[in-house]
């Protein structure tokens, strides 16, 4: 404020046809420029906001696949052991069934032998019937043709008997 007017006068019309435009062109300017600064700062803002919304959710997302790593963990362990239990399981069937392969074969094996000599003593008295029939055969013939010898006497002696008259 001036009181004492010792400042020249204004001209406002020399002011508001040269000066004015350039003061409201620099106004215009800065408050561009202070809504892009605001507009920045906004932008930061939402930035620092997406961040930390960002951290909570890799947080969420971390926790969530640490209790699905641990359940992974936990179904991995138990069908582990079901498989361990299986393969035992399945391990002693085969020692039971190997050693009733063993025990199949030893006996097989006797039973083969005994066959085997049976059939050989089977093959052995076989032969020998057969033998004693061919010999019974050929004694069959014998008597059949003994007989025939026999009877042929018998009716000679008949004959002769018969023509022996008394």
């Amino acid at each position: 404020m001036n009181v004492f007017n010792d400042n020249a006068p204004v001209d406002y019309v020399d002011y508001f046809t040269n000066q004015l435009p350039k003061d409201l062109a620099a106004m215009a300017k800065l408050r561009d420029e202070l809504a892009k600064r605001q507009g920045a700062m906004t932008a930061v803002d939402d930035a620092n906001k997406l961040r930390t919304d960002a951290q909570a959710a890799l947080a969420d997302a971390k926790a969530q696949a640490a209790d699905l790593i641990g359940s992974a963990k936990a179904q991995h362990d138990t069908k582990m052991a079901e498989i361990s239990a299986a393969q035992k399981k399945l391990d002693d069937t085969l020692k039971t069934l190997t050693k009733r392969e063993k025990e199949f074969d030893a006996s097989y094996n006797t039973k083969s032998a005994d066959l085997a000599k049976r059939e050989s003593q089977l093959a052995a008295l076989q032969s020998e019937l057969n033998a004693q029939e061919a010999n019974l055969d050929q004694r069959e013939i014998k008597v059949a043709n003994d007989r025939a010898t026999l009877d042929a006497r018998i009716k000679a002696f008949q004959e002769k008997v018969a023509s022996l008259s008394i």
